[in-house]
Protein backbone atom coordinates (compact mmCIF):
# COMPACT_ATOMS: atom_id res chain seq x y z
CA UNK A 1 0.00 0.00 0.00
CA UNK A 2 3.08 2.47 0.50
CA UNK A 3 4.18 2.02 -2.98
CA UNK A 4 0.92 2.37 -3.87
CA UNK A 5 0.10 5.59 -2.51
CA UNK A 6 4.23 6.38 -3.26
CA UNK A 7 3.92 5.97 -7.17
CA UNK A 8 0.74 8.73 -6.70
CA UNK A 9 -1.89 5.55 -8.39
CA UNK A 10 -3.98 5.78 -5.00
CA UNK A 11 -7.37 6.38 -6.79
CA UNK A 12 -7.24 3.60 -9.73
CA UNK A 13 -5.26 1.03 -8.00
CA UNK A 14 -5.13 1.07 -3.80
CA UNK A 15 -8.17 -1.69 -4.39
CA UNK A 16 -5.64 -4.29 -5.12
CA UNK A 17 -3.20 -3.54 -2.21
CA UNK A 18 -6.43 -3.64 0.05
CA UNK A 19 -7.23 -6.48 -1.17
CA UNK A 20 -3.95 -7.83 -0.19
CA UNK A 21 -4.56 -6.21 3.48
CA UNK A 22 -7.45 -7.89 4.18
CA UNK A 23 -6.41 -11.04 2.91
CA UNK A 24 -3.96 -11.43 5.55
CA UNK A 25 -6.11 -9.63 8.12
CA UNK A 26 -8.86 -11.65 7.67
CA UNK A 27 -6.71 -14.49 8.18
CA UNK A 28 -5.21 -12.85 11.14
CA UNK A 29 -8.59 -12.78 12.78
CA UNK A 30 -8.64 -9.29 12.46
CA UNK A 31 -11.83 -8.31 11.72
CA UNK A 32 -12.62 -4.70 11.89
CA UNK A 33 -9.53 -4.20 9.52
CA UNK A 34 -10.29 -6.63 6.92
CA UNK A 35 -13.89 -5.42 6.85
CA UNK A 36 -12.94 -2.20 6.29
CA UNK A 37 -10.40 -2.93 4.15
CA UNK A 38 -12.42 -5.73 2.08
CA UNK A 39 -15.80 -2.92 2.07
CA UNK A 40 -13.47 -0.26 0.87
CA UNK A 41 -11.73 -2.45 -1.92
CA UNK A 42 -15.03 -3.71 -3.11
CA UNK A 43 -16.31 -0.21 -3.88
CA UNK A 44 -13.18 1.05 -5.47
CA UNK A 45 -12.95 -1.90 -7.84
CA UNK A 46 -16.64 -1.73 -8.74
CA UNK A 47 -16.23 2.09 -8.98
CA UNK A 48 -13.25 1.34 -11.95
CA UNK A 49 -15.17 -1.35 -13.35
CA UNK A 50 -12.63 -4.02 -12.17
CA UNK A 51 -14.75 -6.84 -11.66
CA UNK A 52 -12.06 -9.32 -11.64
CA UNK A 53 -10.56 -7.16 -8.12
CA UNK A 54 -13.99 -6.74 -7.08
CA UNK A 55 -14.77 -10.37 -6.77
CA UNK A 56 -11.17 -11.22 -5.10
CA UNK A 57 -12.91 -8.34 -2.61
CA UNK A 58 -15.83 -10.58 -2.32
CA UNK A 59 -13.66 -13.84 -1.49
CA UNK A 60 -12.55 -12.54 1.06
CA UNK A 61 -15.43 -10.84 2.61
CA UNK A 62 -17.14 -14.40 2.47
CA UNK A 63 -13.75 -15.84 4.37
CA UNK A 64 -14.00 -13.48 7.24
CA UNK A 65 -17.68 -14.19 8.01
CA UNK A 66 -17.67 -18.32 7.01
CA UNK A 67 -14.30 -17.63 9.92
CA UNK A 68 -16.59 -15.90 12.12
CA UNK A 69 -19.75 -18.69 11.75
CA UNK A 70 -21.84 -16.22 9.89
CA UNK A 71 -22.83 -18.53 6.72
CA UNK A 72 -25.90 -16.16 5.39
CA UNK A 73 -23.73 -13.43 4.91
CA UNK A 74 -20.85 -15.47 3.57
CA UNK A 75 -22.83 -16.80 0.90
CA UNK A 76 -24.25 -13.29 0.36
CA UNK A 77 -20.42 -11.96 -0.74
CA UNK A 78 -19.50 -15.75 -1.58
CA UNK A 79 -22.87 -16.45 -4.33
CA UNK A 80 -21.75 -13.79 -6.74
CA UNK A 81 -17.92 -14.34 -7.00
CA UNK A 82 -19.23 -18.00 -7.82
CA UNK A 83 -21.15 -16.95 -10.77
CA UNK A 84 -18.42 -14.61 -11.81
CA UNK A 85 -15.81 -17.33 -12.34
CA UNK A 86 -18.40 -19.30 -14.00
CA UNK A 87 -19.03 -16.61 -16.77
CA UNK A 88 -15.09 -16.32 -16.80
CA UNK A 89 -14.57 -20.08 -17.72
CA UNK A 90 -10.81 -19.96 -16.13
CA UNK A 91 -9.92 -23.26 -16.23
CA UNK A 92 -7.20 -22.71 -13.00
CA UNK A 93 -9.09 -23.69 -9.74
CA UNK A 94 -7.46 -21.28 -7.85
CA UNK A 95 -7.55 -18.48 -9.79
CA UNK A 96 -9.94 -17.47 -6.67
CA UNK A 97 -9.74 -20.09 -4.73
CA UNK A 98 -13.22 -19.44 -2.81
CA UNK A 99 -15.56 -22.52 -4.20
CA UNK A 100 -14.53 -24.47 -1.27
CA UNK A 101 -15.83 -21.57 1.05
CA UNK A 102 -19.02 -20.85 -1.02
CA UNK A 103 -19.47 -24.97 -0.39
CA UNK A 104 -19.33 -24.31 3.18
CA UNK A 105 -21.28 -21.32 4.07
CA UNK A 106 -24.09 -23.47 1.26
CA UNK A 107 -24.26 -26.95 3.17
CA UNK A 108 -24.51 -25.00 6.92
CA UNK A 109 -27.10 -23.23 5.37
CA UNK A 110 -29.07 -26.51 4.75
CA UNK A 111 -28.59 -26.74 0.72
CA UNK A 112 -25.71 -29.29 -0.17
CA UNK A 113 -27.34 -30.24 -3.54
CA UNK A 114 -26.92 -26.45 -4.51
CA UNK A 115 -23.07 -27.34 -3.39
CA UNK A 116 -22.52 -30.62 -5.15
CA UNK A 117 -22.04 -29.49 -8.70
CA UNK A 118 -19.17 -26.82 -7.54
CA UNK A 119 -17.29 -29.62 -5.79
CA UNK A 120 -17.48 -31.62 -8.97
CA UNK A 121 -16.36 -28.81 -11.20
CA UNK A 122 -13.61 -27.96 -9.11
CA UNK A 123 -12.58 -31.74 -9.11
CA UNK A 124 -12.61 -31.88 -12.71
CA UNK A 125 -10.36 -28.47 -12.92
CA UNK A 126 -8.23 -30.23 -10.12
CA UNK A 127 -8.00 -33.48 -12.19
CA UNK A 128 -7.03 -31.89 -15.41
CA UNK A 129 -4.47 -29.95 -13.99
CA UNK A 130 -3.11 -31.74 -11.70
CA UNK A 131 -3.51 -29.35 -8.69
CA UNK A 132 -3.36 -30.74 -4.98
CA UNK A 133 -5.09 -27.27 -3.59
CA UNK A 134 -7.92 -27.90 -5.47
CA UNK A 135 -8.22 -32.04 -5.49
CA UNK A 136 -7.99 -31.81 -1.64
CA UNK A 137 -10.37 -28.77 -0.93
CA UNK A 138 -12.97 -30.53 -3.52
CA UNK A 139 -11.76 -34.02 -1.15
CA UNK A 140 -12.87 -31.75 2.16
CA UNK A 141 -15.35 -30.37 0.60
CA UNK A 142 -17.24 -33.58 -0.43
CA UNK A 143 -16.91 -34.62 3.32
CA UNK A 144 -18.91 -31.88 4.36
CA UNK A 145 -21.65 -33.07 1.97
CA UNK A 146 -21.60 -36.36 2.66
CA UNK A 147 -21.42 -35.77 6.76
CA UNK A 148 -24.07 -32.98 6.43
CA UNK A 149 -26.35 -35.82 4.54
CA UNK A 150 -25.25 -38.22 7.28
CA UNK A 151 -23.30 -40.61 5.12
CA UNK A 152 -20.42 -40.09 7.78
CA UNK A 153 -17.80 -43.55 6.37
CA UNK A 154 -18.11 -41.68 2.79
CA UNK A 155 -17.70 -38.84 4.67
CA UNK A 156 -14.68 -40.02 6.17
CA UNK A 157 -13.18 -41.81 3.22
CA UNK A 158 -13.69 -38.04 1.27
CA UNK A 159 -11.31 -36.55 4.14
CA UNK A 160 -8.84 -39.08 4.10
CA UNK A 161 -8.23 -38.49 0.64
CA UNK A 162 -8.16 -35.00 0.56
CA UNK A 163 -5.23 -35.36 3.48
CA UNK A 164 -3.24 -37.77 1.19
CA UNK A 165 -3.48 -34.94 -1.34
CA UNK A 166 -2.44 -32.04 1.26
CA UNK A 167 0.60 -34.03 1.44
CA UNK A 168 1.26 -32.70 -1.67
CA UNK A 169 1.93 -28.82 -1.26
CA UNK A 170 2.79 -26.72 1.72
CA UNK A 171 -0.57 -24.66 2.89
CA UNK A 172 -0.59 -25.50 6.43
CA UNK A 173 -4.19 -23.50 6.54
CA UNK A 174 -5.54 -25.40 4.15
CA UNK A 175 -4.32 -28.61 6.08
CA UNK A 176 -5.97 -27.31 9.18
CA UNK A 177 -9.35 -27.17 8.04
CA UNK A 178 -9.36 -30.02 6.61
CA UNK A 179 -8.02 -31.40 9.53
CA UNK A 180 -10.92 -29.90 11.46
CA UNK A 181 -13.22 -31.37 9.28
CA UNK A 182 -12.15 -34.65 9.99
CA UNK A 183 -12.16 -34.28 13.74
CA UNK A 184 -15.82 -33.44 13.63
CA UNK A 185 -16.30 -36.65 11.24
CA UNK A 186 -14.79 -38.66 13.46
CA UNK A 187 -16.13 -37.02 16.85
CA UNK A 188 -19.88 -37.75 14.97
CA UNK A 189 -18.62 -41.06 14.52
CA UNK A 190 -18.02 -42.09 18.20
CA UNK A 191 -14.54 -41.71 17.49
CA UNK A 192 -13.07 -40.30 20.34
CA UNK A 193 -9.68 -40.63 20.44
CA UNK A 194 -9.25 -39.88 16.65
CA UNK A 195 -11.28 -37.16 17.07
CA UNK A 196 -9.25 -35.21 19.57
CA UNK A 197 -5.98 -36.16 17.97
CA UNK A 198 -7.45 -34.85 14.48
CA UNK A 199 -8.80 -31.10 16.65
CA UNK A 200 -5.67 -30.65 18.56
CA UNK A 201 -4.04 -30.77 15.34
CA UNK A 202 -5.77 -28.43 13.58
CA UNK A 203 -5.98 -26.16 16.85
CA UNK A 204 -2.12 -25.96 17.35
CA UNK A 205 -1.66 -25.59 13.21
CA UNK A 206 -4.12 -22.64 13.52
CA UNK A 207 -2.30 -21.36 16.86
CA UNK A 208 0.83 -21.76 14.99
CA UNK A 209 -0.46 -19.82 11.87
CA UNK A 210 -2.11 -17.11 14.21
CA UNK A 211 -5.54 -17.72 12.57
CA UNK A 212 -7.28 -17.25 15.67
CA UNK A 213 -11.01 -17.63 14.53
CA UNK A 214 -10.05 -20.65 13.56
CA UNK A 215 -8.12 -21.51 17.40
CA UNK A 216 -11.97 -20.68 18.70
CA UNK A 217 -13.68 -23.18 15.99
CA UNK A 218 -11.26 -26.11 16.95
CA UNK A 219 -11.63 -24.85 20.70
CA UNK A 220 -15.57 -25.41 20.13
CA UNK A 221 -15.23 -28.58 18.52
CA UNK A 222 -12.85 -30.04 21.33
CA UNK A 223 -15.31 -29.32 23.57
CA UNK A 224 -18.10 -31.20 22.29
CA UNK A 225 -16.36 -34.19 22.69
CA UNK A 226 -17.14 -35.83 25.70
CA UNK A 227 -15.14 -38.44 27.83
CA UNK A 228 -11.89 -37.49 29.65
CA UNK A 229 -9.57 -34.77 28.10
CA UNK A 230 -6.31 -35.41 28.79
CA UNK A 231 -4.56 -34.03 32.55
CA UNK A 232 -2.59 -31.12 32.30
CA UNK A 233 0.85 -32.86 32.39
CA UNK A 234 -0.18 -35.90 30.07
CA UNK A 235 0.35 -36.10 26.57
CA UNK A 236 -2.20 -35.70 24.49
CA UNK A 237 -2.84 -37.77 21.39
CA UNK A 238 -0.92 -35.36 18.74
CA UNK A 239 2.03 -34.90 21.04
CA UNK A 240 2.52 -38.50 21.90
CA UNK A 241 2.83 -39.05 18.07
CA UNK A 242 5.43 -36.27 17.68
CA UNK A 243 7.51 -37.82 20.57
CA UNK A 244 7.07 -41.45 19.39
CA UNK A 245 9.16 -40.00 16.04
CA UNK A 246 11.25 -37.97 17.69
CA UNK A 247 12.56 -40.62 19.78
CA UNK A 248 13.20 -43.04 16.56
CA UNK A 249 15.68 -39.93 15.70
CA UNK A 250 13.59 -38.14 12.77
CA UNK A 251 14.16 -35.03 12.15
CA UNK A 252 11.24 -32.33 12.67
CA UNK A 253 10.92 -31.51 9.18
CA UNK A 254 10.22 -35.91 8.78
CA UNK A 255 8.01 -35.56 11.65
CA UNK A 256 5.72 -33.20 10.19
CA UNK A 257 5.88 -34.60 6.80
CA UNK A 258 4.47 -37.78 8.59
CA UNK A 259 2.00 -36.13 10.57
CA UNK A 260 0.71 -33.57 8.06
CA UNK A 261 2.06 -30.44 10.39
CA UNK A 262 4.26 -27.54 9.54
CA UNK A 263 7.57 -27.67 11.35
CA UNK A 264 7.05 -24.92 13.47
CA UNK A 265 3.79 -26.78 14.58
CA UNK A 266 6.58 -29.83 15.98
CA UNK A 267 8.73 -27.63 17.35
CA UNK A 268 5.77 -26.24 19.57
CA UNK A 269 4.45 -29.48 20.13
CA UNK A 270 7.79 -30.55 21.34
CA UNK A 271 8.57 -27.62 23.88
CA UNK A 272 5.04 -29.04 25.37
CA UNK A 273 6.63 -32.75 25.54
CA UNK A 274 9.74 -31.40 27.14
CA UNK A 275 8.38 -29.37 29.78
CA UNK A 276 5.82 -32.12 30.67
CA UNK A 277 8.34 -34.82 30.63
CA UNK A 278 10.91 -32.98 32.34
CA UNK A 279 13.26 -33.52 29.36
CA UNK A 280 16.04 -30.93 27.93
CA UNK A 281 16.80 -32.56 24.77
CA UNK A 282 16.03 -35.40 22.35
CA UNK A 283 18.24 -37.54 23.58
CA UNK A 284 16.41 -37.33 27.34
CA UNK A 285 13.11 -37.80 25.76
CA UNK A 286 14.23 -40.54 23.45
CA UNK A 287 15.41 -42.56 26.59
CA UNK A 288 12.53 -41.86 28.71
CA UNK A 289 9.37 -42.03 27.14
CA UNK A 290 6.65 -44.44 27.46
CA UNK A 291 6.04 -46.48 24.67
CA UNK A 292 2.94 -47.76 25.10
CA UNK A 293 -0.53 -46.37 24.40
CA UNK A 294 -2.18 -43.16 25.88
CA UNK A 295 -5.81 -44.26 27.44
CA UNK A 296 -8.81 -41.95 26.52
Amino acid sequence: METVVESGQTATQSHVALFNQALAAAHLGRVEEARSWGTEGLRRALANDDLFNATWHRAVLGFLELSLGRSAQAHEHLEPAVRYLERMGAAEPAIIPCVPDAVEALVALGRPDEAEPLVDRLHQQGSARDRPWALATAGRCRGVIAAARGELEEALAALEGALEEHRRVAQPFELARSMLVHGQIQRRRKQKRAAREALHGARDAFADLGARLWVVRADAELARIGGRPPAPLELTASERSVAELVAEGRTNREVADALFMSPSTVQAHLKRIYRKLGVRSRTELAAGIDRTPSED
